[in-house]
């Protein structure tokens, strides 16, 4: 587990935007404290936000969100945890039913202060207030499980192709967000790629399992891959050498 304050001194900002959000944040966190983690801080607190993506990083995996009235990432409040990847795994389970979700990183690949319009949830009125949010690229599998709503915050659950969001969100400011994050996943994969994949190799998230490494077997032992920036994350955890069950032929590493 990475702690909040660690997370966000260490976040290497990619823009101007980001340097000065990621200011704001920092500073709003010195102000409040552990507060800033929870709804008490009114004016503006922690949120961490599920950028859901097949394997393939083609397909996007969206919710229709009740409030907003548009297609729309998955994600919540920290409301006291620490964790923030924790966070964002957590909300896009119970927001999309989805299971064996893994990070494309350990680390966020977007921060951003939002700006959350006066409204009502539940019933009650919520008072304008920023939204400190930090962004990870989650991966899951598009076939083989069941996609569920929850009827409190939405009311679809879909997989909708990346390259066409602008179709589907309603809310025409979060799309320079999701396609920052559509590319810089599509950078994180295309440097990985300078590492040598194995003949006939492809990814595949198994539930259970995570994010794996499928090739032909091959006489030898295959050396281990790495994302650049990720060593001694789960990415370059090794599940295991030869033979994989249920996969005759095959080996695995898990990235």
């Amino acid at each position: 587990m990475t702690d909040y304050l660690t997370l966000l001194n260490t976040y290497q900002p990619g823009d101007p935007r980001e340097e000065a959000d990621k200011t704001l944040i920092l500073d709003c966190c010195r102000r409040w404290g552990a507060k800033i983690l929870t709804r008490e801080a009114l004016a503006a607190h922690i949120t961490s936000s599920a950028f859901v993506m097949s394997p393939d990083l083609q397909w996007v995996l969206m919710v229709w969100h009740n409030i907003y009235q548009s297609w729309a990432w998955t994600g919540g409040h920290a409301d006291g945890e620490r964790d923030l990847l924790a966070v964002a795994i957590r909300e896009a389970e119970e927001e999309t039913g989805v299971r064996g979700l893994v990070p494309l990183r350990e680390e966020p690949l977007s921060i951003e202060a939002l700006t959350v319009c006066q409204h009502q949830k539940r019933g009650k009125e919520v008072a304008a207030h920023l939204h400190l949010n930090v962004s990870f690229v989650l991966l899951a599998a598009r076939e083989g499980q069941a996609l569920t709503a929850k009827p409190d915050e939405n009311s679809g659950v879909a997989w909708l192709p990346a390259e066409e969001l602008d179709r589907w969100c309603n809310e025409a400011e979060m799309l320079p967000v999701y396609r920052r994050l559509i590319q810089r996943a599509r950078k994180t994969r295309a440097s990985a790629r300078r590492h040598t994949l194995p003949a006939a190799s492809r990814l595949t998230v198994v539930p259970g399992l995570g994010l794996c490494l499928e090739s032909e077997a091959v006489k030898g032992d295959n050396p281990p891959l790495t994302f650049p920036g990720n060593e001694g994350s789960i990415f370059q955890e090794r599940i295991f050498r030869g033979p994989g069950k249920g996969f005759p032929g095959h080996t695995k590493q898990r990235w």
